[in-house]
C-alpha cells in the first residue's frame, strides 16, 4: 500500500475519522506517554499545524483519551487562504510567511491575517491569488491561497 509523500499516517478517535476532518494538533496529553503508540499517534504531527483526513485505513486500536478507540488515518495539512502584503503575491511564488502584526482580533479578516496552521519563517508556495483585503489598518494586503512548501 502505498503513500502519498505529502501525507502523514498519524491515529485519531474513530468519532474524528471521516474524510475532510480538520484538527489543529496540539500535542500529547500525559496519559499519551506511556502509551505503545505514541510515536505513530504523535511524533509524526507538528503542534500547531493543521490536519485534515485525507485517507482511512481499516485498523483501529483501544486508547485512554478516545472512548471508542482510534483509527489509523492518513493526513495531511491543507492549503489555506490567507491575507500577505500585495507586494509578496505572485502567483506560483515562494515566500516566507510572515503573521500580520494587528491585535484587532474583531476584524473580520483578523483569522486570515493571523491564521492559525502557519508560523512566521515557514517557506510556502503561493497557489493562487485572489481579492485584495480592506485592512482598518490601512495595510496593501491581498487574500492568497498557500501550501506550505515540505522539503
Amino acid at each position: 500500500m502505498s503513500i502519498d509523500p505529502k501525507h502523514k499516517i498519524t491515529f485519531v478517535g474513530v468519532k474524528q475519522a471521516k474524510m475532510g476532518f480538520s484538527f489543529i494538533h496540539e500535542g500529547s496529553l500525559e496519559e499519551c506517554e506511556e502509551c505503545k503508540l505514541y510515536k505513530i499517534c504523535m511524533s509524526n504531527l507538528e503542534p500547531g499545524r493543521i490536519y485534515k483526513v485525507m485517507k482511512r485505513r481499516n485498523k483501529f486500536f483501544p486508547c485512554r483519551v478516545h472512548e471508542d478507540g482510534v483509527q489509523v488515518v492518513e493526513v495531511s495539512e491543507p492549503d489555506l487562504d490567507v491575507n500577505i502584503d500585495t507586494r509578496l503575491a505572485f502567483p506560483s511564488g515562494i515566500i516566507t510567511f510572515k503573521s500580520q502584526e494587528c491585535q484587532n482580533v474583531s476584524c473580520q479578516s483578523y483569522t486570515k491575517c493571523v491564521p492559525l496552521g502557519f508560523v512566521t519563517g515557514d517557506k510556502c508556495k503561493i497557489l493562487s491569488v485572489k481579492d485584495p483585503v480592506k485592512c482598518s489598518l490601512n495595510r496593501s494586503l491581498v487574500l492568497v491561497k498557500l501550501q506550505r512548501f515540505l522539503e
